[in-house]
């Protein structure tokens, strides 16, 4: 019988890089659309996504939520609508990656006041493009 030993250096590993551009934007009273790009170093395939938030208070714990990309890199839309906030209150969000290799650096923080004036907003009518976010409105004259 033959026995094998290859070493294993995990030192080498590497969990992907902090997601890119982080945008948040408020969608109703209740609910706020948060949008990134990969990491510019993802260092292997994402498995998923987690997107964190928590209300700028000191009572309130942090939240989560898991994303795992269905597509290409290049074709996937990375956003996703959270729901159930306060209105009136200001959100911390950010975004981590996960690898095979393990979970990477957060990305940036970004706050939002989450506001009733975005009632007429949904995710449907808001694109990101790149680097820019596209409005889509309608006017109504009289």
């Amino acid at each position: 019988m033959w026995h094998l030993t290859i070493p294993l250096d995990l030192g080498n590993i590497v969990v992907p890089a902090e997601p890119a551009d982080l945008k948040v934007l408020s969608t109703s009273a209740s609910s706020a659309l948060v949008s990134w790009l990969p990491p510019v170093y993802p260092n292997g395939i994402m498995r998923k996504y987690t997107i964190y938030w928590k209300a700028d208070d000191t009572e309130s714990s942090v939240k989560e939520k898991s994303f795992a990309p269905s597509g290409s890199p290049d074709e996937e839309e990375l956003s996703l609508e959270i729901r159930r906030l306060r209105e009136n209150q200001k959100y911390t969000f950010w975004v981590t990656g996960t690898t095979s290799a393990g979970t990477g650096k957060s990305s940036k923080l970004k706050s939002v006041l989450i506001s009733s004036k975005g009632n007429e907003m949904s995710k449907e009518n808001i694109t990101r493009t790149g680097e820019e976010w596209i409005l889509l409105f309608q006017i109504d004259c009289l």
